[in-house]
C-alpha cells in the first residue's frame, strides 16, 4: 500500500477518533436522503472561528495531483503539496470570511451532513478525494473514488472544484500535471492530514 494511501486511512482514522465514537449510518438507497429526520441536520455555525474546511486529493497510478488544503473559518488556508504539484510543501494565504460563507453555504445546498461517509468501488488505480467540514465539532467527512459513477451527487463533486477555487490552489498545484517529476521521496503532510 503506497505511503498516499495509509496518509488517507489515517487522515479518516483521525477524524473518525476526533469526532468521537465510531458508527456507520444505516444504508439508505437514496444517497440525498438524511438517514434520520435530525440525527444529518446541517449545524448550526456559532463559533465561525472553529470551521474547518478540508480537501485531500489522494494518488493514482499515474501523474494525479497529491496534495491537502484547509480552509479555516478565519479564512487561513494552508495547502501542502506531496506529489505531482509545482509546489511542494506548505504554503498559506488568506481569504475573506465571506469567501468562507459562501462555501459553508455550498455544504448546505448539498446536505452534506446527510451523505453517506464513502462512495467508493472499482479497482483502485484511480485517485480518492475526502471532502470534510467541522463546524462547532459537529466534522463529516465524505469519501469519493469514482465520483457518480459511485453514486455521489454532482453538488459534491462540484463541492470539491469550489474549494480548489476559494482555496486558489491552482496557483500551488499547477494547471497540469504533465511534465512534473514523478516526487515519490518528496514531501509528505501527515500532520498536515490530521488537524
Amino acid at each position: 500500500m503506497g505511503l498516499s494511501k495509509v496518509a488517507t486511512l489515517a487522515f479518516l482514522a483521525l477524524s473518525a477518533a476526533c469526532s468521537g465514537p465510531a458508527s456507520e449510518p444505516p444504508v439508505s438507497t437514496d444517497a440525498h436522503a438524511p438517514f434520520s429526520s435530525n440525527a444529518n441536520a446541517f449545524p448550526t455555525v456559532r463559533d465561525p472561528g472553529a470551521v474547518r474546511i478540508r480537501l485531500f486529493r489522494d494518488a493514482c497510478f499515474g501523474t494525479c495531483p497529491v496534495y491537502s488544503v484547509e480552509i479555516r473559518g478565519d479564512g487561513a488556508v494552508t495547502y501542502c503539496g506531496e506529489n505531482f504539484v509545482r509546489e511542494m510543501g506548505i504554503r498559506t494565504r488568506q481569504i475573506s470570511t465571506t469567501e468562507v460563507e459562501g462555501l459553508i453555504n455550498r455544504f448546505r445546498e448539498a446536505d452534506f451532513y446527510s451523505l453517506r461517509d464513502r462512495y467508493v468501488s472499482g479497482p483502485p488505480d484511480h485517485s480518492s478525494y475526502v471532502t470534510s467540514i467541522m463546524i462547532d465539532q459537529h466534522e463529516k467527512a465524505v469519501v469519493n473514488y469514482l465520483g457518480q459513477e459511485d453514486g455521489l451527487p454532482a453538488a459534491v463533486s462540484a463541492l470539491e472544484d469550489e474549494i480548489d477555487r476559494v482555496a486558489g490552489t491552482s496557483e500551488w498545484i499547477g494547471t497540469d500535471a504533465t511534465g512534473i517529476p514523478d516526487m515519490s521521496l518528496g514531501t509528505k503532510c501527515p500532520a498536515f492530514h490530521a488537524k
